[in-house]
């Protein structure tokens, strides 16, 4: 733990400076921020992260509180061995209700001289984790239930082809059982949109189709998935839905709905809706939030700050 308070300390201090020192620069500026290590610039820190969020659980039902808190922090970087020969790299550690979890990252990304083809593999995200947030990041601290039906980062390798529809990529990931995914991006009328499919890996027989838009103002992700429940010993069917609409961009004021549905028990093991207010400055981020907990049936207030610095021209995915 000693160890633990020592890095957060560090960190703290290193984007301190790097507040004091880049607070006032504008975004292309701010993009060239943060730390190129060697005098080739081949080496890069991407982000910086540090991040807590604390949420108060007001119950419906009887005069009770539950409060609960998540502390994360975390850093991304790559190392462009060659122009098309990249390592790309992140870390983070989580400490959530007293639960330690670390998640990382390590992979070699290779691509052809005209880019239209690349391959990468090692520890990463597969095809279809890649529509997930980046865990050292503020939407990956606060992850959507939604988005979390998607399978998590692996060790595969997977190959992409860019055209000018916009990517497809394929790939391969061990878990229990091989597990393989695809991912398109491409754009509809201007809005981004991303489709992914899975098949295998918990289970042989588990398979996951999943999608996210934007649109104007609203945010949207979509997953169907079959997955097999050690507790029921069974396969179950889960539908996921979250929306994010922005009411007001000179307020920051967004509202918000995440569900799911589970077709085989016909139970709700999702269902939140309520209002997010967005704040941020020079050198902080973050969010107000309440809403409303049917599964628990709990009125939520959360609070969220983080601080990071990021690399916008160099961070990849």
């Amino acid at each position: 733990m000693k160890k633990v308070k020592v890095v957060i300390v560090c960190i703290i201090a290193i984007m301190g400076f790097g507040a004091q020192s880049f607070g006032q620069m504008d975004e292309n500026q701010f993009s060239n921020s943060l730390p190129v290590v060697t005098d080739d610039n081949s080496f890069v820190v991407d982000n910086f992260y540090l991040g807590t969020l604390n949420s108060v659980n007001f119950s419906t039902e009887k005069l009770d509180e539950i409060s609960t808190y998540s502390v994360r922090l975390g850093a991304m970087a790559h190392w462009d061995i060659t122009k098309d020969i990249t390592v790309k790299s992140y870390g983070a550690y989580d400490r959530s209700n007293g639960v330690d979890c670390v998640i990382g990252s390590f992979s070699l990304f290779l691509q052809s001289k005209n880019k239209k083809f690349n391959l990468e593999f090692g520890r990463m995200a597969t095809p279809a984790t890649e529509i997930r947030p980046l865990p050292p990041t503020a939407d990956g601290h606060f992850e959507t239930w939604t988005e979390a039906l998607m399978p998590g980062g692996a060790i595969g390798a997977k190959i992409g082809y860019n055209t000018d529809f916009g990517s497809i990529k394929i790939g391969v990931a061990s878990r229990k059982n091989p597990e393989y995914s695809f991912h398109l991006n491409t754009q509809i009328k201007g809005s981004p949109f991303n489709l992914v499919g899975v098949l295998g890996g918990e289970k042989k027989d588990n398979y996951l189709v999943g999608l996210t838009h934007k649109v104007g103002k609203l945010y949207q992700v979509a997953v169907f998935k079959q997955q097999y429940n050690f507790e029921t010993l069974s396969s179950e069917q889960v539908v996921g839905y979250f929306g994010n609409y922005e009411l007001s961009v000179k307020m920051k004021l967004n509202v918000y709905l995440d569900a799911g549905y589970n077709l085989n028990t016909q139970d709700i093991p999702r269902l939140e809706g309520g209002l997010i207010k967005n704040f941020s400055s020079k050198h902080l981020g973050g969010l107000l939030a309440l809403g409303y907990s049917h599964e628990i049936k709990a009125i939520k207030g959360y609070i969220f700050i983080y601080i990071h610095k990021k690399n916008i021209k160099n961070i990849k995915r």
